[in-house]
């Protein structure tokens, strides 16, 4: 029997894993079933700009099936259209350029395909760059960044797979091998010794990565406890005053507003007294010179008007000055709320006596903006009662 030699083993790593080519023909089928695999993702490819990311992918498996619909066995630069595939594969699949149908990222996307498509083509997308700030594909981007963190993992059996496939391989190469009949003499111990150091070494393979992976079970489910732990106190934290972010909010908003037709108020009223200042002056002060003074009542109208119409331009700009503090005072607790809230998300950020100090400050009572002081100006007040 003669061992059959193969074009090229190329490793993978956790992105498809080893795998072993021994014909053009094989690899063609291989990129065929790459290509097959992801066509459930194009139907939705008109959704939050999916389709766009899909070429990504598809464009870098056309672009291998270019290098390899090109290789002939007959030509004479044969060996160097094979390194070139080679290249082309590590260059795409080592670099996680594209997603290998076996890898942890696809097995995570099929596991999400069964519970809902739509949802799994949004993640799908994301691991290829897309960012859309639309609700729907946010809690898709959400499931995929619990799988980059190890919150989510189909790891386990995705490294099984892979090590099965790659000892399917040995057994193909195996298993053709022993139907291929060499009319060359060779050494049938040789031949048996050197098949069953590939079979050892296999198994040796097997073991050693069985055992890594229990390890990095028990490390993932570790990992993914405190996660969970620490998103459930997070997400428990705020709840309890989200209510207080939309109230400031609102207040705000509220104050803005107001504020907005009040400055067109006060401003009308400004401008209104000084014309009604200045007609005032001019009916009552017309007919009388510095030789004709006018009577002491007459000033007096004058200077109780003034008083009157400043006393009523204070109120109005202590309204506004009170809309404009609490407008201010409102923003800022949304802000440090926000913030708090950010703070809760890092691990031991704050500690509890700091959070008792914040929360003391953010749910503090609030200046009412009532106006005191409104009456008539004192000196006015006491020029009438002192007499």
């Amino acid at each position: 029997m003669a061992k059959r030699k193969a074009l090229f083993t190329i490793d993978l790593g956790k992105n498809g894993g080893r795998k072993v080519f021994y014909t053009i023909d094989k690899i063609k089928e291989w990129v065929a079933i790459e290509e097959q695999y992801w066509t459930w993702v194009t139907q939705y490819n008109t959704i939050y700009n999916v389709g766009a990311y899909y070429k990504k992918h598809y464009g870098a498996l056309n672009d291998i099936k270019k290098v390899v619909n090109s290789a002939n066995k007959e030509t004479q630069n044969f060996e160097t259209q094979i390194s070139d595939i080679e290249s082309k594969i590590a260059q795409y699949y080592k670099s996680g350029s594209i997603i290998h149908s076996l890898s942890p990222k696809a097995k995570y996307l099929e596991e999400l395909q069964n519970i809902n498509e739509r949802g799994a083509a949004l993640t799908f997308s994301y691991f290829y760059g897309n960012r859309s700030n639309h609700i729907d594909f946010i809690l898709a981007a959400f499931d995929a960044v619990l799988f980059e963190r190890g919150i989510k993992s189909t790891k386990l059996n995705t490294d099984k797979k892979l090590s099965e496939d790659f000892l399917s391989d040995i057994r193909e190469n195996l298993s053709k091998s022993e139907s291929i009949l060499d009319d060359k003499e060779i050494g049938i111990n040789e031949t048996s010794q050197e098949l069953k150091s590939v079979l050892e070494q296999s198994k040796s393979d097997v073991s050693n990565q069985l055992t890594k992976q229990d390890e990095e079970f028990e490390t993932l489910l570790k990992t993914a406890e405190k996660s969970l732990s620490n998103i459930e106190s997070v997400y428990d934290r705020k709840l309890a005053i989200q209510s207080s972010v939309r109230y400031w909010k609102a207040k705000a908003a509220s104050h803005k507003s107001f504020l907005t037709g009040f400055y067109k108020i006060f401003s009308g009223a400004i401008v209104l007294s000084v014309i009604i200042v200045f007609l005032e002056i001019w009916l009552l002060f017309k007919d009388y010179t510095i030789e004709t003074p006018p009577p002491y009542w007459v000033a007096t109208i004058v200077i109780l008007t003034i008083s009157v119409l400043i006393w009523f331009i204070r109120i109005l700009a202590k309204i506004m000055l009170s809309n404009i503090h609490l407008q201010t005072d409102a923003n800022e607790r949304r802000v440090m709320i926000l913030t708090y809230l950010s703070l809760l998300r890092r691990e031991n950020a704050i500690t509890e006596d700091d959070r008792k100090i914040i929360l003391q400050t953010l749910f503090r009572p609030s200046a009412t903006g009532i106006i005191k002081d409104e009456n008539l100006p004192s000196f006015i007040w006491d020029k009438f009662t002192s007499n």
